[in-house]
C-alpha cells in the first residue's frame, strides 16, 4: 500500500477517536474518559502526518475540572449534590431548679459570745421571777456541702429576784452551766423575681443546769434556801441567710430562724424532786455580721420560750421566757 491510502485511513482513525472520545482543549490537547486513557496530538505532528513519529501517545487521565469552574470535565463522575447542612438549633434556655443542695466548702468556725442574758417567769399575768446578768458561750460550727453543725458551751452567774421555793420574795444569784448542740440543712433558694439566698431546716437540743443559790427575803431578810432546776429542751426550726459580698474577702451577712420548743424536761430539785414539762412555745434567733477574710463579728438577738407545765404533785412550772443579746467574735478555718 503507497503512502497516500495509509496516512488517509491514519487520519480517519485520528479524527474517529477525537470525536468518540472527548473535546478539544484551548491547548490543543484532548481529554477523554479515564478508562481510556489520554490521547495528546500535538499540533506539529498533525501537520506533519506524511513521515513524522507516532501520531499517538497515550498518558493517564488525571480528574480535572473545566476551566472557569462551570464543572467537571468530560469524562469525570459528576459528584451528587450535597445538601446544605442546617444550622444548628439553638438549645431552649432552661431555668435552675428552684432549691437545690447548696454546695458549700468545708468550714470550720471558732467564735466566742458575750450576751446580756435575761430570764422572767409568769402566772397569771404577775411576775414571779426576774434574772439578769451576762452569759459567756464558746462555740464551733463546721460547714461542709449542704450539711452544718454547729456546738456550744455556756456558763454565767447573774442576778436573781424572785419567789423561792416557799413563795417568798428573795434576792440571790443563778448559775447557768449547759450545753447545746444543733444540726442544719442547707438549700439555695432561685426564685424569678427574688434575690438568691439560703433557706435551711435544722434540730436543736438545749441542755442546762439552772443553780438558784441561797439568798435572802427581801421582806424579813431572813435566809432563802436556794435549789437547782434541770432543763432539757428539743426545738426544730427552719430559717433564711442572705450574703452580701463587698471587697474581695469581704461580706455582710444577715441569718434568722424560728422554731418551737417541741419537748422540754425539767427536773425541780426541791424536797423529793418533782420531774415537769413545760409546754412548746415559740423560738426565734437573729444574726447579722460582717466577715473580713478569716475574721468575724456578728451582733445576735435570740428568744425561747415555754408555756406553763401541768400541775404535779403541787408543783408545776409558770410561763418561762428567756432573751439574750450579744456580741460574736470568731475566726474561720
Amino acid at each position: 500500500m503507497n503512502q497516500a491510502p495509509r496516512a488517509a485511513w491514519r487520519t480517519v482513525l485520528a479524527i474517529t477517536i477525537v470525536v468518540g472520545a472527548g473535546y478539544a482543549r484551548a491547548d490543543d490537547s484532548i481529554v477523554r474518559p479515564a478508562w481510556l486513557g489520554e490521547v495528546a496530538i500535538a499540533r506539529e505532528n498533525a501537520e506533519g502526518w506524511p513521515g513524522a513519529s507516532p501520531l499517538l501517545s497515550f498518558a493517564p487521565l488525571e480528574p480535572r475540572a473545566v476551566e472557569g469552574g462551570a464543572g467537571p470535565s468530560f469524562g469525570q463522575p459528576v459528584q451528587p449534590a450535597v445538601p446544605p447542612t442546617p444550622a444548628p438549633i439553638a438549645a431552649i434556655p432552661t431555668e435552675p431548679p428552684m432549691f437545690v443542695f447548696a454546695e458549700q466548702p468545708v468550714l470550720v468556725e471558732w467564735y466566742t459570745r458575750f450576751d446580756y442574758f435575761a430570764w422572767n417567769e409568769r402566772s397569771g399575768g404577775t411576775e414571779l421571777d426576774s434574772e439578769h446578768g451576762t452569759l459567756y458561750t464558746l462555740g464551733c460550727t463546721r460547714c461542709f456541702g449542704a450539711d452544718r453543725f454547729r456546738g456550744e458551751l455556756f456558763t454565767g452567774t447573774i442576778n436573781y429576784s424572785g419567789t423561792n421555793g416557799l413563795g417568798d420574795l428573795a434576792d440571790s444569784t443563778t448559775t447557768y452551766l449547759g450545753v447545746r448542740g444543733e444540726y442544719e440543712w442547707l438549700w439555695d433558694m432561685n426564685l424569678r423575681g427574688w434575690p438568691s439566698a439560703t433557706v435551711f431546716a435544722g434540730v436543736g437540743t438545749r441542755f442546762w443546769l439552772r443553780d438558784i443559790r441561797d439568798g435572802t427575803v427581801l421582806s424579813s431578810g431572813d435566809f432563802s434556801v436556794g435549789h437547782q432546776e434541770t432543763w432539757w429542751t428539743f426545738y426544730p426550726y427552719v430559717g433564711l441567710e442572705k450574703r452580701w459580698p463587698c471587697n474581695v474577702g469581704e461580706e455582710i451577712y444577715v441569718r434568722g430562724r424560728l422554731g418551737c420548743t417541741v419537748f422540754t424536761y425539767q427536773f425541780f430539785g426541791l424536797d423529793e424532786g418533782t420531774p415537769l414539762y413545760p409546754r412548746p412555745d415559740i423560738t426565734g434567733q437573729v444574726e447579722c455580721g460582717f466577715r473580713h477574710d478569716q475574721l468575724f463579728i456578728a451582733v445576735c438577738f435570740e428568744a425561747m420560750t415555754w408555756n406553763a407545765s401541768p400541775t404535779v404533785r403541787n408543783s408545776f412550772q409558770p410561763l418561762s421566757q428567756m432573751f439574750t443579746t450579744g456580741l460574736k467574735l470568731g475566726l474561720s478555718f
